[in-house]
């Protein structure tokens, strides 16, 4: 087997590199050491952001999540819920940083707007009847597993392959190239050789991993995200702390659920990431100044995701001030001209890491291939 673009990950990023690849007209295997999407990119709480909750942060990230989740609403709007986004004031802390938040969307171009909160409160009646203000910015729910799917059969018919259960173990160099992937095929314990143009190291927590085959370090700071669900839909619209991202502060109504949370923990065990019983008993003292009967709400199920920051260029940081954007990593100046990692961003950014990486690679292979994705509907 050979292709011109070898894609190593099949979470959202990967297959959406693998799209946008094959719509660039080059060929494309991916490849995925267990089923796509069952590394990080199920594991997260489905929220198409406004950038609003990164605004007060970075003002320039938070219009690149806007810009993205308008793009995200019109090719893909079967895949997404618009259910709109609140961001609730209950405490003095709060209020300050409303003041803030307002400001910074304004500078963003993010729609916000102050609701009224006998409106707010009478819309969702769950919610703290001490609430001191409220306001609407555009957040929606996203299928991620739809989102997955679709992204997938468009590539598939164009051309693309993917090989679920593919573990790669090593590469084949030549003249500063790699020019050969060794993957293990684990269902069947079989060798398989698959020869290249060039690679793109798309696996999230395990780019790391994948950069030592190659004799590459990459600095990534993992950290373990813990989330619980709701057997009902506590909300109409998803609840957002009005106050510096923090642990517990992000309600997602999903078709038949709630995803609450998250948290900030030590990354542990990246492939089989546990939620311990702290996590949740923090997570629902937290969400109870949002919602102060959440105590009495079932759970029916809890989970966490891996978040692959990368921190070299930020230098030691709090997890939580690590930015949330993306970045190329170019590994020509590690001694290999055809080898990239996408490393960092979110779920929902999946299709603008794309095509950075794909207009890296065209320009590298001296080709004016234009993507396609902003424009081109996803069904």
């Amino acid at each position: 087997m050979s292709a011109d673009v070898l894609v190593i990950g099949g979470g959202i990023t990967g297959v959406g590199i693998a799209r946008d690849a094959v719509l660039r007209g080059l060929s494309v295997i991916l490849l995925e050491q267990g089923e796509l999407g069952s590394g990080t990119s199920s594991k997260f709480h489905e929220l198409l952001h406004s950038g609003a909750r990164y605004a007060v942060s970075n003002s320039f990230d938070a219009h690149k999540y806007y810009q993205e989740n308008l793009i995200l609403k019109n090719i893909a709007k079967n895949s997404i819920s618009d259910t709109g986004g609140l961001f609730l004031a209950f405490t003095d802390a709060d209020l300050i940083h409303a003041d803030k938040l307002v400001k910074a969307c304004r500078e963003a171009l993010i729609p916000i707007e102050e609701q009224d909160v006998k409106k707010v409160i009478s819309k969702e009646p769950k919610i703290n009847k001490n609430l001191k203000r409220a306001f609407s910015v555009p957040d929606a729910y996203l299928d991620g597993s739809r989102f997955i799917a679709i992204n997938k059969n468009s590539a598939e018919n164009l051309g693309a392959r993917f090989l679920t259960y593919h573990k790669v173990i090593g590469f084949e160099q030549k003249n500063k190239n790699i020019t050969a992937i060794k993957t293990l095929n684990k269902k069947t314990g079989e060798k398989v050789l698959i020869e290249c143009g060039f690679v793109i190291n798309a696996t999230g927590p395990w780019v790391g991993e994948i950069g030592k085959l190659a004799s590459i370090k990459i600095n990534m700071s993992l950290n373990k995200g813990s989330m619980i669900v709701f057997e009902e839909k506590l909300t109409k619209s998803i609840l957002n702390r009005c106050r510096p991202p923090d642990d517990g502060d992000i309600f997602v109504p999903t078709k038949n659920y709630t995803i609450f949370g998250t948290t900030s923990e030590p990354a542990g065990n990246i492939n089989n990431p546990e939620v311990e019983q702290k996590a949740v008993d923090y997570l629902i003292k937290e969400g109870s100044i949002m919602i102060p009967d959440l105590i009495n709400y079932k759970i029916i199920k809890k989970f966490a995701g891996i978040r692959p920051l990368y921190e070299s260029s930020h230098g030691h940081q709090t997890e939580r001030k690590i930015s949330r954007t993306f970045e190329i990593l170019d590994h020509k100046n590690q001694g290999i001209e055809n080898f990239i990692s996408v490393v960092g961003g979110k779920f929902m950014l999946y299709r603008l890491m794309a095509e950075k990486a794909m207009d890296t690679v065209c320009e590298k292979l001296g080709r004016d291939n234009r993507c396609q994705t902003a424009q081109m509907k996803l069904t």
